[in-house]
């Protein structure tokens, strides 16, 4: 199974870097990959209906301008909002492709559109948006409480994608296409909240083979890969011991959810040793858990003992 990572910013630029420099990828093979992938998930998103790909003069905005052509190209209604004054090579060929193709540009946001393709930034923004950039994203959000769908490339625009965070606005999206990888910021701080539902699509994108440690997201078959399947011939002693200090009178819940974590962990003989005055609320809650109280009410010693 291929596991899937989540990069930084750092990581994900050298990703690139090593995919396009190394391996011979041409970085226009790589934004056409990945706006087909956008094409193929606005049309699940939207299948019918006028689209508007938001796009800023970055890469991301190139892989809007893909997008928009290949839509077009399917006989979808497209439009493209690009304001941006300075673009990246990449973007300003793809640019040039749409409008080539008759593709129209608007400075506006058509009022008919069903969905929003959010290509105005990507994961190396940081700061807060300001002036026209700001204007777009709070109208592309009061749409969406209207009902019209949006699509974010990589990461909703405005958001850090090292941190998450968000300073004043943010495009608040019904789903996120991670290109490549998962991005940091659409897992932390404020990105979780905005990101919507994710996914991931693979583009040919390789991470360089040198000894860097990398997030991993914990998919379920591969986290059950990992786990030792369970004899139907055993018991609660033959998944080892633990052992959960926890609770005060101000904070009883905390020692039982303790103790139902460690139990649905995995681990079998697990004893919640308590305080005293708190041991009754224990009593039955959950019969596998052990409990022993501690010499005293607030304080007492443990160790284990040698068997």
């Amino acid at each position: 199974m291929k596991k899937t990572f989540i990069l930084t910013n750092e990581q994900m630029r050298k990703a690139d870097e090593y995919t396009i420099c190394d391996l011979g990828v041409p970085s226009l093979t790589l934004m056409e990959r990945a706006g087909k992938a956008l094409a193929d998930e606005a049309e699940k998103l939207c299948p019918s209906g006028a689209i508007l790909c938001l796009c800023g003069g970055g890469n991301n905005g190139g892989d809007g301008f893909v997008c928009a052509r290949i839509l077009k190209e399917r006989g979808r209604t497209v439009s493209v909002l690009f304001y941006a004054e300075k673009t990246s090579t990449d973007c300003r060929t793809n640019m040039e492709r749409w409008f080539a193709m008759g593709g129209l540009r608007t400075e506006t946001i058509p009022q008919n559109c069903a969905l929003v393709v959010d290509c105005l930034y990507g994961t190396g923004f940081h700061g807060a948006l300001c002036g026209k950039d700001e204007e777009i994203v709070k109208q592309i959000n009061a749409l969406k409480k209207q009902g019209v769908k949006v699509l974010s490339a990589d990461i909703p625009s405005g958001i850090n994608g090292d941190n998450g965070l968000v300073r004043g606005f943010a495009v608040s999206a019904d789903k996120t296409l991670c290109i490549g990888e998962i991005k940091a910021g659409v897992l932390l701080g404020d990105g979780i909240d905005y990101a919507g539902a994710l996914e991931r699509v693979d583009i040919g994108i390789l991470l360089p083979c040198a000894q860097e440690k990398y997030a991993l997201w914990a998919e379920k078959e591969w986290v059950k890969e990992l786990l030792p399947k369970r004899k139907r011939n055993s018991h609660k002693g033959s998944y080892g011991k633990a052992a959960i200090v926890a609770g005060s009178m101000e904070y009883t819940g905390a020692a039982y959810l303790s103790a139902a974590a460690c139990l649905r962990s995995g681990a079998g003989y697990t004893t919640l040793f308590v305080p005293k005055n708190i041991l009754p609320f224990y009593v039955l809650k959950s019969p596998e858990i052990l409990l022993k109280s501690t010499n005293e009410e607030y304080s007492f010693s443990f160790c284990q003992e040698k068997r």
